[in-house]
C-alpha cells in the first residue's frame, strides 16, 4: 500500500485494523499514527510485544478506551501462527507493526503484503513544503538544511528545533 492510499483510507474513515509501517520516514509514520488516532478517537499506546495485549483484546467493557497499539519489530508475532487469530480480535482497536527492516521473502511479509505501508524518503519538493510549514526560511537555506539532514524529515525537524532555540536565545 502506498502512503497516498493510507491517506485516502483515513479521509474516508476506512482504516484497517492491522497495518505494517515500514520505511525510513519514522516522523511521517508518527504523523499518520496521530491522524488515525484523531479520526477514530483512539488512544495511542506503544507496547513491546503483541503478546502484551492479546489477553485484553475482545474483552472490552462499556467504559474502556480503544487503542492504536504500536509495536516495533516484534519477531515473535511475525513467527507465530496466531497472527490471523490476533488480528481478528482487534474489533475497534488498531494494531500497527513498525518494522525498521524486513525481508520480503518471509512468510509473514508475503501473507500480509497488502497491509504494508512503505514510508519511502520524501521527494525534495515535498520535503521543502513540509519544512516551509514548520519554519520561515529562504529556499536556499531550506535546500542547505535538506542536504545537511540527508533529506530525512525527522532529522530536519530536529535541526529546525535547534534553529528555533538558537533564535530564542539570541532574542533574550
Amino acid at each position: 500500500m502506498e502512503v497516498i492510499d493510507l491517506k485516502n483510507l483515513i479521509k474516508s474513515n476506512q482504516i484497517p485494523n492491522f497495518m505494517i509501517f515500514a520505511g525510513e520516514e519514522y516522523m511521517v509514520q508518527k504523523i499518520y499514527i496521530q491522524q488515525i488516532a484523531k479520526v477514530r478517537n483512539l488512544k495511542v499506546q506503544y507496547i513491546d510485544a503483541v503478546a502484551d495485549i492479546t489477553k485484553s483484546l475482545g474483552n472490552k467493557s462499556l467504559f474502556s478506551e480503544n487503542h492504536i497499539y504500536i509495536v516495533r519489530d516484534d519477531k515473535d508475532f511475525m513467527q507465530s501462527n496466531k497472527a490471523d487469530e490476533i488480528i481478528s480480535k482487534l474489533k475497534s482497536d488498531i494494531l500497527i507493526l513498525t518494522l525498521t527492516t524486513f525481508d520480503k521473502r518471509l512468510k509473514f511479509i508475503k501473507a500480509y503484503n497488502s497491509s504494508i505501508v512503505d514510508f519511502k524518503p520524501l521527494k525534495s519538493e515535498n520535503l521543502k513544503v513540509y519544512i516551509k510549514r514548520e519554519i520561515d526560511l529562504s529556499d536556499r537555506n531550506i535546500d542547505i538544511l535538506m542536504e545537511i539532514c540527508e533529506y530525512n524529515y525527522g532529522h530536519c525537524l530536529l535541526e529546525i528545533d535547534k534553529i528555533r532555540r538558537y533564535a530564542d536565545a539570541i532574542r533574550r
